[in-house]
């Protein structure tokens, strides 16, 4: 039984994850896809400040946006002395992960 149940989370995240995924793609006409990010970014606390882009009228896709360019030097990267730093490319919280 426990491995129905664990098959079907996975399949079910992997499928939303597909789905989402092709939705990012999705060219959304400007008067919707800008109040969906506003709606995004304060739900999820994106500082859009940060963004090299001046303004989310300038994003075709949630992709675009997902993966858009920061200021220079408004982040550090990774302390590379530190033998135990971690670096990663995003922003965002492991809910998952498998074996």
């Amino acid at each position: 039984m426990f491995m129905v149940l664990k098959q079907l989370k996975v399949n079910f995240f992997g499928t939303t994850s597909r789905l989402f995924g092709k939705f990012s793609r999705l060219r959304l006409p400007k008067l919707a896809l800008v109040p969906l990010l506003k709606v995004y970014s304060a739900i999820y606390g994106v500082n859009v400040e940060e963004m090299e882009v001046r303004s989310l009228w300038n994003f075709s896709t949630f992709s675009s946006f997902f993966t858009r360019r920061l200021k220079s030097g408004i982040r550090k990267i990774a302390d590379r002395e530190d033998p135990h730093s971690i670096c990663s490319p995003c922003d965002g919280t492991v809910y998952n992960f498998g074996d």
